[in-house]
């Protein structure tokens, strides 16, 4: 079974989401977290921690522009 890593924010981080569909393919390593933008994404990436699992993946997958859009337009209305 193919190892797939996840990097996002809450569609990757809820249970009836996007996991659950990857997970019924392949083993599912998943370091999302809800609520943040791709700057997580990179720093999971760079996490010293987190590198043996980046290795062994055969998939990468990152979800966030969602939240920057929606961080964009806040930040448009509050101006």
């Amino acid at each position: 079974m193919k190892n797939i890593l996840l990097l996002g924010g809450s569609n990757s981080v809820m249970v009836n989401g996007l996991q659950k569909v990857l997970k019924e393919y392949a083993n599912v390593i998943n370091l999302a977290l809800g609520g943040t933008t791709s700057l997580q994404n990179l720093y999971e990436l760079k996490r010293e921690k987190n590198q043996e699992v980046i290795q062994n993946a055969d998939l990468l997958i990152t979800e966030s522009v969602i939240n920057k859009l929606i961080i964009i337009i806040l930040e448009k209305i509050s101006h």
